[in-house]
């Protein structure tokens, strides 16, 4: 059994990153607190596409937009992030999804499933919702608050269900533990460390 993760998009659902500026725009550099929190109200889309919004920087995803992301293919070449089901616990994966072969009879089998724990980790990719899942002081997008949110035993608006019509768009996908000298001999990148524009 295989499971595959579908990573086609990255989406800035909290807030959006600008167009990348030419060398005599540089950004500000985030270097305290201070910094992150400014950039966190100059760069919110708050407010951007009304109050009852749920969609986020997804809004920016439009037909035309969509149209032109499946116009750019040269090839027809799938990319695979399949993998098989993890059995073992790992650095960022305590919990694991228990895979148990049911009976197997002449006419097939099933296999059940049994997960405890947060989705999190190596065990399979998800798209995370757009209104509780990351909050800036105390508040959801759009300012939803955290009584809301443990009110409606989850997010009231903007929960996942927002984009049950998928999300086509353009997308890079960016394995940063790739980068020479970045990951540990264990493949993974160690909390703290840095990816730099030039990086990307």
């Amino acid at each position: 059994m295989r499971i595959l993760a579908i990573g086609l998009i990255v989406l800035g659902m909290a807030v959006s990153i600008p167009r990348v500026q030419g060398q005599n725009n540089a950004r500000p550099t985030i270097a305290n607190e201070e910094d992150f929190h400014r950039a966190m109200k100059e760069l919110s889309n708050w407010g951007r596409w009304g109050s009852d919004d749920e969609l986020g920087a997804a809004n920016l995803i439009t037909p035309a937009k969509r149209k032109q992301a499946l116009a750019l293919p040269k090839e027809g070449l799938p990319i695979s992030l399949a993998h098989d089901v993890v059995q073992e616990t790992a650095a960022d994966a305590p919990n694991i999804l228990e895979r148990t072969l049911g009976e197997v009879r002449p006419t097939g089998t099933t296999d059940r499933y049994q997960y405890t724990g947060t989705y999190h980790g190596v065990i399979h990719s998800h798209l995370d919702a757009v209104n509780c899942h990351v909050m800036s002081e105390g508040k959801g997008y759009n300012g939803r608050s955290m009584e809301d949110i443990t009110a409606a035993g989850g997010c009231p608006k903007g929960n996942i269900n927002a984009h049950k019509d998928g999300i086509v768009t353009r997308a890079i996908l960016f394995d940063a533990t790739r980068l020479p000298g970045k990951a540990t001999p264990q493949g993974w990148l160690e909390p703290g460390t840095a990816i730099h524009r030039e990086d990307l």
